[in-house]
């Protein structure tokens, strides 16, 4: 949420009109901007105790046995109600907003509908995120937004597989073709492709395969094998968005000549993913000193290809 969300300190006197200053400032942006979301978080212990449980019996790694456990240290009645009269004023000021409406998180998916989901993607969608990926050159593939619909790397995936394999099938694509919730890859790619010119009809075969795969593992594959060799999606899928290219402008598969994957393409999303340093992990008061989780954040790195912008809905 970045500069987006903001929270009032319950027990500061003087944290109020601080408060009411930034939510306000965060809704005068978004006047400008055409709205947006803004995003106030609690937790309820943060009323009534002065620490959190996971704090006060787990430290450090600590795992003491159920009877042991120890609850938190309370806060007076008067700290509690002095909390929640500063939380009422606050959330009165934000009320008092024009234009502003409180929802929660399960009004988010109406709010912001995933349409590549459920109402699928267009042949200019295609087009213009095709166009997109074969000029994307040495910086890598990334989430894209087209007409207002977000698409993944995972989305992109899955709909140039499906647009090709209907080419392969029948010369032609049945449109809109919606994506599903495809996971990420579940290890690491290859270092690099073995070759980035493939004969057609070996990578023909390859996207069957990988068409098949997909519906039969709902993720994207760790590697893509075309013949004996082998290839790290993000470079395939720059393959896969020229075959597309090529037939949308010439009106056939590129027959007989060869198909140009990506060389050593870069899965952008996985940026958003924090990287293992050794204190990444120290801000939770449960985590032991030098507590690193690389296995973790590379799971979360690969599954970077399913993010996406949330828009707004129209």
């Amino acid at each position: 949420m970045k500069e987006n969300w903001t929270r009032m300190d319950l027990h500061d006197p003087a944290a109020v009109d601080p408060a009411k200053q930034k939510v306000t400032g965060i809704a005068e942006r978004f006047n400008k901007e055409g709205g947006g979301l803004i995003s106030i978080f609690y937790h309820p212990c943060e009323w009534v105790h002065r620490e959190f449980w996971d704090g006060v019996n787990f430290a450090r790694g600590a795992n003491p046995p159920r009877e042991q456990w120890k609850p938190p240290r309370q806060r007076t009645a008067e700290e509690t109600e002095g909390a929640f009269r500063r939380f009422e004023q606050h959330i009165d000021h934000i009320r008092a907003i024009p234009g502003l409406r409180f929802v929660t998180a399960t009004d988010l998916p109406e709010l912001y509908p995933d349409r590549v989901r459920t109402m699928g993607a267009t042949a200019n969608d295609l087009s213009e995120l095709a166009e997109k990926l074969v000029r994307s050159g040495a910086a890598g593939v990334d989430f894209q937004v087209v007409r207002g619909n977000a698409y993944s790397l995972a989305d992109q995936f899955e709909l140039f597989t499906l647009a090709v394999g209907q080419l392969i099938d029948a010369g032609t694509i049945q449109f809109p073709i919606a994506a599903s919730a495809l996971l990420g890859p579940d290890g690491l790619p290859p270092a690099e492709s073995a070759t980035t010119e493939i004969p057609w009809t070996a990578f023909r075969d390859a996207a069957l395969d990988v068409r098949s795969y997909l519906k039969t593992h709902g993720r994207i594959p760790a590697r893509v094998f075309i013949g004996p060799d082998s290839a790290p999606p993000a470079d395939y899928l720059i393959g896969l968005a020229g075959v597309y290219l090529h037939h949308a402008k010439n009106g056939a598969l590129p027959l007989p000549s060869t198909v140009k994957l990506g060389r050593n393409f870069e899965a952008l999303p996985a940026r958003h993913v924090a990287k293992d340093t050794p204190n990444l992990f120290g801000g939770w008061v449960i985590h032991r000193a030098g507590f690193r989780a690389p296995k973790i954040l590379e799971v979360a790195r690969l599954q970077a290809w399913t993010l996406k912008p949330a828009v707004a809905g129209r």
